[in-house]
């Protein structure tokens, strides 16, 4: 059953989202390099407050 709300992605397509997150975690590891798991917790939480802060000024 297909929900209207929903894609579903072709095998192909399941490769090439595996592929691409294989890309952002390298880059990812790369550009956090150097830093501490308490740093890039402490990162996490700013870019998730900067992030709530920026859809309730949208929403305001």
């Amino acid at each position: 059953m297909h929900d209207e709300d929903t894609i579903q992605l072709t095998e192909a397509g399941e490769r090439a989202l595996a592929q691409l997150w294989n890309a952002v975690e390298r880059a990812e590891n790369q550009v956090l390099s150097g830093f501490s798991e308490s740093e890039k917790k402490q990162l996490n939480n700013f870019l998730q407050r900067i992030q709530a802060n920026y859809q309730a000024a949208i929403n305001e």
